[in-house]
């Protein structure tokens, strides 16, 4: 059976956020605020400058393990390259190649960049939903009713 491709997007944002409910509160709570503010990065800065900025915040100072906030964010990060350059409908995606999305953003045209970031605002959409339904709940002290999709 075929599916859609807002359907991939769904399976593969579930498929990563359900693996996330075992990190700590502070972990999610952290993903969930990322994920859902993201989007408006986007839209604002742009897909490169947004991933840099992601990069950025989830560096940790040299010789220190980062913390929670810092890897949830990386994970962020890391769920977007991985659909854009390594899943077989991602924009970047060149089979056999371990593409680095920044280096993918810097050395390609624009319409291709463009397309990216469509794809990234699509894909977003989902793991928003999904990270809402799975990590947030009265523990995480994120109320649903004011989360907004």
């Amino acid at each position: 059976m075929k599916h859609s491709l807002e359907q991939e997007r769904a399976k593969f944002a579930l498929g990563r956020v359900v693996k996330y409910k075992t990190e700590s509160t502070q972990w999610q709570d952290s993903y969930l605020r990322t994920v859902k503010g993201l989007s408006a990065m986007i839209l604002t800065c742009g897909l490169g400058q947004s991933a840099a900025t992601l990069l950025a915040q989830s560096s940790a100072k040299e010789g220190k393990e980062p913390d929670q906030d810092k890897k949830a964010i990386k994970q962020l990060f890391n769920d977007i390259e991985s659909w854009l350059c390594h899943h077989s409908l991602g924009t970047y995606y060149d089979q056999g190649k371990g593409n680095n999305l920044l280096q993918e953003i810097v050395d390609g045209d624009m319409k291709k960049y463009l397309n990216a970031q469509a794809e990234a605002l699509s894909l977003l959409v989902w793991l928003k939903k999904m990270a809402i339904a799975n990590l947030s709940g009265p523990e995480s002290g994120v109320n649903n009713e004011s989360a907004t999709v």
